[in-house]
């Protein structure tokens, strides 16, 4: 893979992380101080609800996916409309209108979702095991340098000039950068496209325990969407909230995800699932024994969790991808990541109201134990399953 198919793995992941992060960051933060209750910003999680059907047109990524000219045009008039969509941003988030910005979050996540099947598509037909796992790692810091602008940058640059010529710019970026698609050459193992049906796709969920992972890697997801507002009502700014979220844990997260790829080729997925499980689990039981005002322990705490966030989202994707079915491997990849999706969207749902009713402790708390479980879960069902690569097997 050429230093050029990296930057358009990273342009086009950063269109992704950029919108993402601004819904998940910077928007609950400013509904939050704009009197919103944790109900109501756990269903900005919402995002994940599109995720959740996209394996109904997954059979038609397959297609396109790996053609350079049919996947490169699509890219640019997705990102274009993703830009489009993204205009009204501006005021809506001035006016805190919780409902409009929900809807709109929902849009922008479905053509998200498919600049991510086309990225998925492309990684899994022409790229061997190792180049996928060094791609996936700045995929995912791709949408970390995107999420420090969605989720840092963008809030606080728009409290000195305004939301609107802040969102303008940021639309017209999104744009420009749709254009990188071109730079994904196609890797040396570009597999025949044959026709495939959802059917075939849904075979993936006959397998119990990569279905069992994804179960509790997806549930234990739901208290992160809820660290921006915990931030708040540890006593701190939105805007602060969004930089310290947004920019510095984002920033953090860079080196972490690029570092994830090599770390996986190194010790094997199973080895890396199992220990930021468990550190993520550590962190999140910690953030249930702080004190409600403990400012500086909740941002060091929700800091570090935002980095193995970045970690588990490589490891994530590798997994699923690694047991993705290599007759369907777009429409397979699309059902379980559906699966996940919907998952994530109630799990946020629920971590809402059980914060909201019984305490963030009892909500970080049963987290951590989650996490744990998934890598547990991961460590044992990966070494029942066999691996797809050398290092896997010997690990």
């Amino acid at each position: 893979m050429t230093k050029s198919g990296y930057l358009g793995v990273l342009s086009l992941s950063a269109i992704i992380g950029l919108q993402g992060a601004f819904f998940t960051i910077a928007v609950p933060a400013q509904l939050r101080d704009g009197g919103a209750s944790l109900i109501e910003i756990g269903l900005i999680w919402i995002i994940w609800l599109p995720s959740a059907l996209k394996w109904l047109w997954a059979p038609w990524f397959e297609r396109i996916a790996v053609p350079a000219a049919t996947r490169t045009k699509t890219i640019a008039i997705l990102a274009l409309l993703l830009a489009l969509c993204f205009l009204p941003v501006a005021a809506l988030t001035e006016q805190a209108a919780t409902w409009p910005l929900i809807t709109l979050a929902a849009v922008c996540a479905l053509l998200a979702l498919m600049l991510q099947l086309l990225y998925a598509g492309w990684a899994m037909r022409t790229l061997d095991e190792t180049n996928r796992a060094r791609a996936n790692g700045f995929a995912a810091g791709g949408m970390v340098l995107g999420g420090i602008v969605g989720g840092g940058l963008v809030p606080w640059v728009a409290s000195w000039f305004g939301w609107w010529p802040v969102i303008l710019f940021t639309s017209v970026a999104m744009a420009i950068a749709g254009l990188s698609g071109k730079l994904l050459n196609d890797g040396p193992r570009e597999s025949a496209v044959q026709q495939v049906t959802f059917l075939q796709g849904a075979r993936i969920l006959g397998n119990l325990p990569v279905c069992i992972s994804l179960i509790l890697i997806a549930t234990a997801s739901g208290a992160d969407v809820l660290l921006p507002a915990r931030l708040i009502d540890a006593g701190m700014s939105p805007e602060r909230s969004g930089l310290l979220l947004g920019s510095l844990a984002m920033g953090l997260m860079v080196p972490v995800s690029l570092t994830s790829g090599w770390l996986i080729g190194r010790f094997g997925l199973k080895t890396c699932f199992l220990v930021c499980a468990a550190l993520k689990g550590l962190v999140l039981f910690c953030l249930a024994q702080v004190p409600m005002m403990a400012k500086l322990a909740v941002t060091i705490l929700s800091i570090s969790d935002f980095v193995l966030a970045g970690a588990f989202t490589v490891l994530t994707w590798q997994l699923y991808m690694q047991r993705a079915l290599p007759e369907a491997p777009v429409s397979s990849y699309a059902v379980l990541t559906s699966v996940d999706a919907f998952i994530r969207f109630g799990a946020a749902i629920v971590a809402g109201i059980l914060a909201e009713y019984a305490g963030y402790a009892t909500l970080f708390a049963f987290t951590a134990f989650l996490t744990l479980a998934a890598g547990i879960s991961v460590f044992s069902s990966t070494r029942l399953l066999p691996d797809k690569t050398s290092n896997e097997a010997g690990a």
